[in-house]
């Protein structure tokens, strides 16, 4: 015989499963679109990190090896009074011209970096204009330099004493631009840092629901399994009592 509730229980499974399965679909849809989410923020990163952050440490570093050509140049430049005279006309234009190209490469990348800032960020803003006002002392230290030693001037206290203004004036500018440059640094590595934070993230996310909808599935599948074998071993339970002669033995199938 049949048990009227078989129906019921068949709906009743219908129902559990197709929430399982409604569960795991709610599930991969909300994860996708976290993963999304925060694959989108780790593009946003890298864009900034290579449109902005790459370049500007770029330029900044560049900006900070200039600085060191003029201050060797300067000091050769400087050394050209303790050579023969022979000597001195014959290395003064090269070393002079050096000296002079230094200088020019600097006003370029500065000028190129400046270009380059966010015109709404105050601060790069500021400290573009520091860069250039430091650029212009350099420049004007340099040329006053030049001139003394063109001019052949015999004071050596003058002389030297410019040259410790010019040296003073170089160091202020490498003071300027080490702490901006280890702040981009830390800038980047912050960055670094925080993407693969989030990428972590996604596969700690995508593997605890992968394991949820395991666990789920397995979960479907013993009720199914459950559901389907409970009435075979009814059957087979009341059988084997009527093979031993219970024939009053009736199988109720719920």
């Amino acid at each position: 015989t049949t048990n009227t509730t078989t129906p019921m229980k068949l709906f009743s499974i219908r129902v559990k499963l197709s929430g399982v399965f409604l569960f795991i679909t709610l599930l991969a849809g909300a994860m996708g679109y976290s993963n999304t989410r925060s694959l989108n923020t780790i593009d946003e990163i890298f864009n900034e990190i290579i449109k902005k952050d790459v370049p500007h440490t770029n330029a900044l570093l560049e900006i900070k090896t200039a600085a060191s050509e003029i201050e060797t140049h300067t000091v050769n430049f400087q050394l050209l009074g303790e050579e023969t005279s022979q000597q001195e006309d014959a290395s003064t234009p090269n070393k002079k011209h050096a000296l002079l190209a230094s200088i020019e490469k600097l006003q370029k990348l500065i000028e190129k970096y400046t270009q380059s800032i966010n015109e709404e960020d105050q601060a790069e803003k500021a400290f573009s204009q520091k860069l250039t006002e430091a650029q212009n002392h350099i420049l004007n230290a340099v040329t006053d330099f030049i001139g003394l030693k063109e001019q052949q001037v015999k004071n050596t206290t003058l002389l030297n004493a410019k040259a410790r203004e010019l040296s003073t004036i170089q160091s202020e500018f490498k003071n300027l631009i080490e702490p901006e440059l280890e702040k981009e640094i830390n800038e980047l590595a912050e960055k670094e840092h925080k993407a693969v934070q989030i990428s972590q993230k996604i596969k700690r996310n995508t593997l605890i629901a992968l394991l949820m909808a395991i666990f789920l599935s397995l979960l479907a599948g013993i009720t199914v399994a459950n559901a389907i074998a409970k009435p075979i071993i009814a059957i087979q339970n009341a059988a084997q009592e009527i093979a031993e002669g219970n024939l009053k033995k009736r199988v109720v199938v719920a």
